[in-house]
């Protein structure tokens, strides 16, 4: 990848970002500047290398843009500038059509026309919650293993899980409780797209589990966060 004296890192990384230890941070940003500078790859692992996946994507597209911006005005200078159309009428406002009529606002849908690449943009901000449903249940099956693909497919399933009405919080809350060792949900749930099929029966038994729950199992719970429970 060739040398440029700038390039653009989104904040919607910063959540699985926030995931990693200041060690793999580290190496991840190292990583990066050795990518974008000299198309070198380094060895990560885990959560390390599943974020550097998508940062890759970014860059890789982000240069393709910048190379094929660069190709059409070399283009447009040899040919002496930008092509003219006489047959267009010079609009100075910049304006098209009729400026009474509001434009409708752009809405998420994922239509035929949406690309690849557009998908994969809209699904960074909901890796962390995929991540998270593959590290809890990975912490109770060691041998459990899922390819980044695998976990970049079930980011695209939560972020539908959004789109049918459900905060990021609810899906958070209901990973967590789902995949609690106990929980009859633990094993059957190992994917976003069963995690979304299932939502609202699962969001539905954990309210109701919670609301069951006595004072004693809340000051047990609160004693056990504290480090104090034996």
């Amino acid at each position: 990848m060739a040398k440029k004296k700038s390039f653009v890192l989104f904040n919607d990384l910063s959540k699985p970002i926030k995931s990693l230890s200041d060690e793999e941070a580290g190496k991840l940003f190292k990583a990066i500047f050795e990518y974008q500078n000299g198309g070198i790859e380094q060895e990560l692992s885990g959560a390390s290398e599943m974020a550097f996946t998508f940062i890759k994507q970014q860059l890789d597209r982000n240069h393709e843009r910048y190379e094929i911006i660069c190709e059409r005005n070399r283009t447009n200078g040899a040919k002496g500038g930008r092509p003219k159309n006489p047959d267009i009428p010079k609009k100075p406002s910049g304006l098209s059509g009729n400026p009474d009529i509001p434009k409708k606002p752009d809405t998420d849908n994922d239509s035929d026309t949406d690309t690849d690449n557009d998908i994969e943009e809209k699904n960074v901000p909901y890796f962390y919650l995929a991540e998270l449903l593959y590290k809890l249940h990975k912490n109770q099956d060691p041998n459990y293993s899922k390819s980044v693909k695998h976990i970049q497919s079930w980011a695209n399933s939560i972020r539908l899980i959004e789109k049918d009405g459900r905060s990021k919080e609810d899906i958070r809350q209901v990973i967590e409780w789902c995949k609690e060792p106990d929980n009859f949900w633990f094993p059957n749930i190992q994917s976003g797209k069963k995690l979304r099929k299932q939502f609202d029966i699962l969001i539905s038994e954990m309210n109701q589990s919670l609301f069951k729950k006595t004072p004693a199992d809340e000051q047990k719970n609160k004693n056990y966060a504290e480090g104090f429970y034996e």
